[in-house]
């Protein structure tokens, strides 16, 4: 995990291999999923798409087995962002709909925070900037709720954006 958040892919990669096999040994279907993730986590920080939607999708099957809800939100979020990081914004969006519906119903506001900022992230590279700046609001309004400040400071910066690429100078100030 530290090499993930490190962005060093090749130092994770030997050790996510090995807790995967190891999980799959086990059985443990919760723990196959999150090193699944964990995989397309690296692969997409290496560049490697193919194996990145590999592991995701392995993950999104898992948390469908077992029903997991948080999971099935956060794979389709995760594929959303290697679509969208592809330049596949249009794709990406339906996987972002999924998870902030799948959100909704369950009411997890930290998942859908992450979810609208990405949807906005999707809008903004379509450049649809109206739906961008709808979505960023709204994961602007979670963060402030939740008190998170990362998202509070990105959404801030990504609606500036959207309001001065609007003509908006005023509100992006």
């Amino acid at each position: 995990m530290v090499y993930i958040e490190l962005k060093e892919g090749s130092m994770a990669l030997p050790f996510a291999l090995r807790a995967l096999d190891i999980r799959e040994q086990a059985g443990n279907l919760e723990a196959l999923s999150i090193s699944c993730t964990n995989l397309g986590n690296i692969f997409l920080n290496m560049r490697d798409t193919a194996r990145a939607a590999q592991h995701y999708s392995k993950a999104l099957k898992i948390d469908y087995q077992l029903q997991d809800s948080i999971g099935i939100s956060m794979a389709y979020t995760n594929m959303a962002i290697l679509c969208y990081e592809g330049g596949q914004f249009k794709i990406a969006i339906p996987f972002l709909k999924k998870s902030i519906e799948l959100n909704s119903v369950i009411g997890d506001d930290y998942n859908s925070m992450i979810s609208y900022f990405n949807l906005g992230e999707a809008f903004f590279g379509l450049k649809k900037y109206e739906d961008a700046l709808s979505a960023y609001q709204t994961s602007y309004k979670l963060s402030r709720e939740i008190n998170s400040a990362s998202y509070i400071f990105n959404n801030g910066k990504q609606m500036a954006a959207c309001h001065d690429l609007l003509g908006n100078q005023v509100e992006a100030y």
